[in-house]
């Protein structure tokens, strides 16, 4: 196992060792770190919150609990009360007998209740005593009173007293009712009496709002009915798709006179667990600083010697390529730092081998070389270009005198040719000079066919100043003269056209000559392909091939020919500058 580690490692390179150290020593560990400590105290905190979210719960519950056994005690005082049980169960034969013990007794003794708490919405005391008039907190209970609800309620049951809930129209608010039946003096209880106490629910909106920071809680009673919403809703929230919700519930069982009720919170844990988005991006700003330090040190430390070893690697290279240059870079005192040293001393000894050995045989060589250039110079002498075109000049006067003004035109043009080929001047032309050497190749041409020749040339004002590789449109025109218009019949036609398409120069010639049969068309594209220089073919091959070392892959070639009606070439070349 261990050798096929290290044959594993001998294998990739030093940077791949480098970043497996990074990714294995630094990336993995600190994520690895960085998460297990995340998820412990994600775990904690979710604990935390759901616990101080059941005890915000419960304290609601309890207090909720406390104001209504508030209330009952009130109840329960008012209950036991015998003197208020003989003032309201006395039989008044006037009307002035219960409104002087009203003003005495009743107007103060109610006034102390209801100033009691400011939760209560009122506080009334139905009776069955018909002698009594009604005004404050006093009232019969007439034939409309008996049908309601509550009254209903609380003379069918067994209890004593009853809770409910109450949305009274008059008083437009929704209020939470305590009955108590008025029995406790049975033998001297004459009439019904009913004690009521509607206290307001906002109460419990105080209660909600001072113990729980967010959420959505109901009041329900035995129904099911919501009878309180501190968000408004008058029906439970549903599950959304995709989203956890909490959901707490504390039921009133233990009470009796609460059987039914109970409490509901719906929390979004979203919400409930915001601060654990504050704790992610602290251990994501903590993970990536230490991701920083650690890959900013590794990188310091891995260039230290990666910069070396590629000048190392790259000097080396040279060596292979017979180039012996030394490394000039400061070395250092570590391993790399001795190989570029050994490397240095290497370098100079193989210098002075080769100064010292091959100097002499690389001196003779060049001799050989010289001798041979200065034989071939000699041989371009014989041939005296001047010589040439004086003796055209002579010829095109004495035309002139005969006056053969159009063989004098002809000779006039090829001198012309002749002294832009031997006056090669660079390799690339402007594309109006290139077309100006076609017009007199043509020209010649046209000379020689007579009639039997027509040509056009066409090109896009734009193209005229750019340039391309010289000579490069003269071979295929003259092929189309050479090989389609001479071996036809009748008139022939050449056409050059130069235009500008998607940012290259499409240049097409072509003509309505024999055209190429189609096996020879196979021959001459595979001499193309393969640039086998075959005589009959190496013009064009030469024109291809120095278009390839223009613009490497980027230019198209194309020759479409069919027999007996002509052959067109098209050139596609790209923008190589301005004059």
């Amino acid at each position: 196992m261990r050798n096929r580690i290290s044959e594993f490692l001998d294998k990739i390179s030093f940077n791949n060792k480098m970043v497996l150290v990074y990714l294995l020593c630094v990336l993995l560990p600190i994520i690895f770190i960085n998460l297990t400590f995340y998820s412990v105290l994600v775990e904690r905190i979710k604990e935390y919150n759901l616990n101080s979210i059941s005890a915000q719960m419960d304290r609601v519950s309890q207090k909720f609990l406390g104001t209504l056994e508030n209330y009952l005690g009130i109840a329960n005082s008012i209950y036991s009360d015998s003197t208020l049980n003989d003032v309201v169960d006395r039989v008044y034969l006037r009307d002035i007998y219960y409104v002087d013990e009203f003003n005495r007794y009743l107007r103060e003794y109610f006034a102390k209740y209801e100033t009691l708490s400011p939760q209560l919405v009122r506080f009334t005391l139905y009776t069955k005593n018909q002698t009594i008039l009604e005004g404050g907190s006093i009232k019969k209970i007439t034939p409309v009173v008996q049908k309601s609800d509550w009254y209903q309620a609380i003379t069918t049951t067994h209890s004593s007293f009853i809770v409910r809930d109450n949305n009274d129209p008059v008083f437009n608010q929704k209020a939470l009712t305590i009955i108590r039946k008025l029995d406790y003096f049975h033998t001297s209880n004459v009439f019904l009496k009913l004690l009521r106490i509607d206290i307001d629910l906002e109460f419990f909106d105080e209660i909600v709002s001072n113990e729980l920071n967010h959420g959505q809680v109901f009041l329900i009673n035995p129904q099911e009915k919501i009878v309180y919403s501190n968000s408004g809703q008058n029906t439970l929230p549903a599950r959304e798709s995709g989203k956890n919700q909490l959901v707490k519930r504390r039921e009133m069982q233990e009470i009796g006179y609460l059987q039914g009720w109970k409490i509901v919170g719906f929390f979004q844990e979203k919400r409930l667990f915001t601060d654990l988005a504050n704790l992610a991006n602290y251990f994501l700003t903590i993970a990536l600083i230490s991701l920083l330090i650690a890959s900013f040190l590794i990188f310091i430390i891995t260039q230290s010697f990666n910069k070396r070893l590629n000048t190392l690697t790259n000097h080396m290279a040279k060596v292979s390529q017979e180039e012996f240059a030394l490394i000039e870079q400061k070395q250092g005192s570590d391993e790399v730092g001795l190989l570029i040293k050994e490397f240095n001393q290497m370098t100079r000894k193989i210098k002075r081998l080769i100064r010292d050995v091959y100097q002499a045989e690389i001196q003779q060589k060049n001799l050989e070389v010289e001798q041979k250039q200065a034989r071939l110079n000699a041989l371009g002498k014989q041939i005296n270009p001047h010589f040439l075109f004086n003796a055209l000049n002579t010829i095109r006067m004495k035309s002139l005198i005969k006056k053969e003004s159009e063989t004098a035109d002809i000779i006039n043009s090829l001198a012309q040719i002749l002294r832009r080929v031997l006056n090669w001047e660079g390799d690339q032309i402007t594309i109006r000079r290139e077309l100006e050497f076609v017009q007199l190749f043509l020209k010649i041409q046209k000379y020689r066919f007579e009639h039997r020749l027509e040509y056009e040339i066409t090109v896009d004002d734009q193209l005229l100043d750019f340039t391309i590789p010289k000579m490069s449109l003269q071979v295929f025109v003259e092929n189309a003269c050479v090989h389609g218009i001479e071996e036809k019949e009748g008139l022939g036609k050449i056409r050059v056209v130069l235009k500008l398409l998607d940012e290259k120069i499409n240049i097409e010639i072509s003509d309505n000559g024999v055209g190429i049969a189609e096996d020879k068309y196979r021959e001459i594209m595979n001499s193309i392909n393969q640039q086998r220089y075959e005589h009959k073919h190496i013009g064009i091959i030469n024109v291809i091939k120095r278009l390839q070392l223009y613009y490497e892959d980027d230019f198209e070639f194309l020759i479409d020919s069919k027999a007996g009606i002509g052959t067109t070439v098209i050139v596609k070349i790209p923008i190589l500058r301005d004059v």
